[in-house]
């Protein structure tokens, strides 16, 4: 360490361990399982490498597919935790920014991906196109028993603990109100948030697991809840308000540019979480018309994304290239 750094030390470690099939070194990995360079990795394809190392012939995609994929979720739940993980990821995306230098634009969704992208790789001439989102037929809201909503990464930086310190102040079952999480994350995370749920709301707050039905969990949802702390575009919200559901997320970049008092519940901490979803729930019981108000106000935000309004602004990219 005292003549490279740790970076740099990962960096030559990778590019000579055996990974199995006769190959050393991630490159030759990458073009042997996936036939691309690693630059044109994804998440997933680049998780199932960084699990090779451990047991290359026992873990062989090939010859135990079942095998490889459950070695690669672990690597994919523990990611947010684990230093190894998150090194060879920084050096991935270090990679995967010079490859973009071949481009002319990059399209980014967000301003705050068009910020990281920068930092990446200030000389890259980045786009901002936001994601485009189409409008779902909504279900029929039953207010004698609603159901909240989470869906993403289960992690700190998601604001799930922020959600259920705030879902703990409700008697779940005196309220007729169900909890629905949906999204993965490390076992013994996820075992500890259900360890911190009182005894009395257990059984009305179901973890899903993997959600691979979307458009049937929205359908179950009321009240979809997105706490998290920071993301490049927050795109689980917009899917949320395409299916018109009354949303509550925190007041920070990229989430508030898309729901406001005017479409939704804005919070900062878990004691204006607890007070956005009380005030979410009586506006549904007790003054629908609020309700339908922010809706029309989410419909006409979303009349700004549909992908008639927004290819023609790759278009206009491709146009100018």
């Amino acid at each position: 360490e005292r003549a490279y750094t740790k970076e740099r030390i990962l960096e030559l470690y990778l590019n000579q361990i055996y990974l199995g099939q006769g190959t050393y070194g991630i490159a030759a990995a990458s073009l042997e399982y996936f036939d691309k360079s690693v630059k044109e990795l994804n998440y997933q394809e680049a998780a199932l490498l960084a699990a090779l190392p451990k047991a290359p012939s026992k873990y062989n995609p090939y010859k135990y597919p079942d095998i490889a994929k459950f070695r690669r979720n672990l690597v994919l739940d523990n990611l947010e935790e684990n230093k190894f993980s998150n090194i060879f990821r920084k050096i991935f995306m270090k990679r995967l920014s010079k490859f973009w230098g071949n481009a002319s634009s990059i399209i980014a969704i967000s301003d705050e991906v068009k910020e990281w992208i920068y930092n990446l790789n200030p000389s890259l001439n980045t786009v901002v196109i936001p994601y485009w989102v189409n409008k779902n037929s909504p279900k029929e809201i039953d207010t004698n028993e609603l159901v909240i909503g989470f869906l993403g990464r289960i992690n700190k930086n998601k604001g799930i603990e922020d959600l259920l310190d705030a879902i703990s102040n409700f008697d779940l079952k005196e309220e007729s109100i169900k909890v629905n999480i949906g999204g993965y994350g490390n076992v013994d995370y996820v075992d500890k948030l259900r360890e911190s749920i009182k005894e009395e709301n257990s059984d009305r707050i179901n973890f899903l697991g993997y959600v691979e039905d979307r458009e049937e969990f929205f359908n179950e949802v009321d009240i979809f809840v997105f706490p998290s702390f920071s993301e490049g575009l927050g795109l689980v919200l917009l899917e949320a308000m395409s299916y018109s559901k009354i949303c509550i997320t925190r007041d920070t970049k990229p989430m508030n540019t898309y729901i406001s008092s005017d479409t939704g519940y804005l919070f900062n901490n878990v004691d204006s979480l607890i007070q956005k979803i009380n005030l979410a729930i009586n506006d549904l019981k007790k003054d629908y018309s609020v309700i339908e108000k922010k809706l029309s106000n989410i419909d006409k935000k979303l009349e700004k994304s549909r992908v008639e309004k927004i290819f023609p602004k790759f278009q206009e990219v491709y146009k100018n290239e």
